[in-house]
């Protein structure tokens, strides 16, 4: 007479719902469930990456909009007291500082995705990339250094200056009337980064002005047009494993479809031998969606960093 404690577990694999009730399931191999499970593993990794980039940009968004806002609230006042003119500042400092973090986040973390997706063939191609665009943009490793300084030291920029300025001339007007150009700039001294800039290979003088002030949002935008190279290269080296997983993961799909006519919370699943789930997962239903949406909105930014805004 067997023990059965001493019985060996044979599991079965199914695609369907984990509760079974009132849906047909689907036999399948132990090798399928693996692929399926490594699939949607891949497709899971592949949307952190897009979501952890469209986060970045939302703050990007963030930090020039408020540029924009403190622009307009200068041409419509007649007047800024110091705690309101310090607190546009502040808020400014606050978003520049959430862009910093979460472009460091991304950098941080893509590698490690990339890792699950391709292995490590893909993380040294995606190092050797990010390296290249980080040497031909000056902007990338200042704003590397800022994001380190207001990590530690809790400021990302010490100063912003309204202006106004005219037009060009030949943007005279028929009344004979001068265009004016309402301008916010943010700023941080050079004395408080040198230190870390050199160390850095940087003489520091190439980013300042003849008083020794370092004006932002270029080198802003010159940091979130390299990001955004390395974002679209990153896209490219992961194609192939995203489609592959994403072929397994919409035959699984389509399989399902055929049989209940949906494929609503579905997944792949591992049972014992008396039916008790030991595992399961489940399909991407969404990712497909999500994704075509994260990329149609973010795309090449080639243009960025030449871009003129004013308000």
């Amino acid at each position: 007479m067997s023990d059965p404690q001493n019985d060996e577990v044979i599991p079965s694999y199914t695609l369907g719902h984990v509760d079974m009730q009132g849906h047909r399931t689907l036999t399948i191999s132990g090798e399928r469930y693996d692929r399926l499970a490594k699939a949607v593993e891949i497709l899971s990794q592949v949307l952190r990456i897009e979501e952890q980039y469209d986060a970045l940009m939302r703050n990007y968004r963030a930090f020039e909009l408020g540029q924009a806002d403190v622009n307009l609230l200068n041409v419509i006042n007649k007047h800024f007291d110091t705690d309101e003119f310090d607190e546009h500042r502040r808020s400014l400092a606050l978003a520049l500082a959430n862009l910093l973090s979460t472009a460091r986040a991304l950098i941080d973390t893509t590698p490690k995705r990339l890792k699950v997706i391709g292995g490590r063939t893909l993380v040294t191609r995606w190092g050797e990339l990010k390296d290249a665009v980080e040497q031909r943009t000056p902007a990338f490793g200042f704003m590397e250094v800022l994001r380190n300084h207001a990590q530690h030291e809790g400021v990302a920029l010490t100063g912003l200056t309204l202006g106004v300025v005219r037009g060009d001339k030949d943007d005279l007007r028929k009344d004979d009337l001068w265009d004016l150009i309402h301008t916010a700039e943010v700023k941080i001294d050079l004395e408080e980064l040198e230190k870390k800039l050199k160390e850095r290979g940087f003489d520091g003088s190439e980013f300042c002005d003849s008083r020794g002030v370092v004006a932002l949002t270029p080198l802003v935008r010159g940091y979130v047009k390299a990001l955004n190279e390395i974002m679209l290269s990153t896209r490219l080296l992961m194609r192939e494993k995203e489609a592959s997983a994403a072929a397994l993961n919409e035959q699984a799909l389509d399989d399902l479809r055929k049989v209940n006519g949906s494929s609503i919370a579905e997944a792949a699943i591992k049972r014992d031998q008396h039916g008790n789930c030991l595992e399961e997962v489940f399909l991407s239903t969404l990712s497909k969606d999500r994704l075509a949406s994260l990329r149609r909105r973010h795309g090449d930014l080639q243009h960025l960093s030449r871009s003129k805004r004013h308000s």
